[in-house]
C-alpha cells in the first residue's frame, strides 16, 4: 500500500509541527534512500514530525557499534 501513496513530504515554516504516519514518511521521496530504517526504527501505530523523524535517524546514526 505504501508504493501506492506518493507524498513530497516538505518542512514548512519553523514551529510548524505537522505530523505523519510511518506509512506517509516511508512513501514521501524525502525518504527514499532511508525506507528500510524507518521501518525499523518507527512505531506503525505513532504519527511523527519531521523534526522528530530527522532526530531519531541522527541518533541511531551516531549510536555506537558494539
Amino acid at each position: 500500500m505504501a508504493d501506492t501513496i506518493k507524498t513530497d513530504i516538505t518542512e514548512n515554516i519553523p514551529g510548524n509541527s505537522k505530523c505523519f504516519s510511518k506509512e506517509q514518511l516511508m512513501a514521501s521521496s524525502r525518504y527514499m534512500a532511508r525506507r528500510d530504517l524507518l521501518d525499523a526504527l518507527l512505531d506503525d501505530n505513532r504519527e511523527y514530525s519531521i523534526n522528530e523523524t530527522e532526530t531519531i535517524i541522527e541518533r541511531f546514526m551516531k549510536g555506537k557499534v558494539e
